[in-house]
């Protein structure tokens, strides 16, 4: 028996995993024999080679038997994923199969080309535009569009790809207006307009006239007015907003190159479970490259952030 403070610790002649203090029972745990743990709380257990029956996790679990890793490039057969890591994984699984690209809407003013011979749409280099939408199937991610192309010249060149887009929750769909301003043109009483590139608003026509024969910057602040030629513009609100990113093409023609960045991915905060996203893929028609661009692949990735 030992003596601990003012109570005698009394130990099993017998079996050591027993024993009493202070006149209770107790259990004792050793270093090296096989015995049955019940109601007990480890704190920050080192476990080599466990048999557990129904175990309660109550905290983090951390270690190198854990992984983090949402790829499962391990392939491991004895590390735990997390909870974290299956969603990332199984999110990139049922990740939109590559859309058919000839499926995209054509734009009513600068609508691509279809290209039987590759099965895909050519964007030429004056630039063009095409539409589709779909459904937000997870929250709490981003979204990446990845395209793959390839050009019709040889050119290792800058080739520039927009993403516009437009996310609708529930209710009313507003800024649902794809016109683009053009320079030049007549305009009538109400006519809707977005900027080309689309900065987040649109524009109603509150004087009938001529657009001007150059660009034009848009005043964004609610109910502004932007003069134009002799056409006034004033701004309605929210609309498509648009993401931009230049890439340089292989120099070779005809050669297949992926466009895979986070420069044309939607930020995770602005899209939620099951709302719309309305987007236009299209080509900058001041890049530096003389020649088409023949998209044959697009893909909406899911990406954890």
């Amino acid at each position: 028996a030992d003596y601990i403070g003012e109570y005698k610790l009394v130990l099993s002649k017998t079996n050591y995993q027993t024993a009493t203090y202070d006149n209770v029972a107790i259990q004792v745990v050793d270093l090296s024999g096989v015995q049955t743990l019940s109601n007990k709380t480890l704190t920050a257990p080192v476990v080599n080679s466990p048999v557990v029956a129904d175990p309660q996790l109550n905290g983090a679990m951390t270690g190198s038997g854990v992984s983090d890793d949402g790829t499962m490039a391990d392939n491991s057969s004895i590390k735990v994923p997390t909870q974290k890591a299956v969603r990332s994984y199984v999110a990139k699984q049922i990740a939109m199969q590559a859309m058919i690209i000839s499926s995209l809407l054509p734009d009513d003013v600068s609508p691509p080309e279809a290209n039987t011979t590759y099965g895909g749409l050519t964007f030429a280099n004056a630039g063009a535009w095409t539409w589709s939408d779909f459904e937000s199937w997870l929250s709490g991610v981003a979204w990446r569009f990845v395209l793959e192309g390839m050009m019709t010249t040889g050119s290792a060149s800058a080739v520039g790809l927009n993403l516009a887009y437009l996310v609708a929750g529930s209710g009313a769909i507003a800024g649902m207006v794809k016109t683009r301003r053009k320079n030049s043109t007549a305009y009538a009483l109400n006519s809707l307009c977005i900027p080309e590139p689309p900065n987040g608003h649109y524009y109603k026509c509150t004087t009938a006239g001529t657009s001007g024969a150059g660009s034009l910057v848009f005043n964004t602040l609610s109910g502004s007015i932007s003069g134009d030629g002799s056409v006034l513009w004033t701004e309605q609100g929210a609309s498509f907003k648009n993401l931009a990113y230049s890439v340089t093409a292989p120099a070779n023609a005809y050669q297949r190159f992926e466009v895979d960045s986070a420069s044309l991915q939607i930020p995770a905060n602005e899209v939620s479970l099951g709302d719309r996203v309305y987007f236009a893929i299209w080509r900058d028609s001041a890049d530096a490259h003389g020649g088409d661009l023949v998209a044959v692949s697009l893909k909406i990735q899911p990406v954890e952030v």
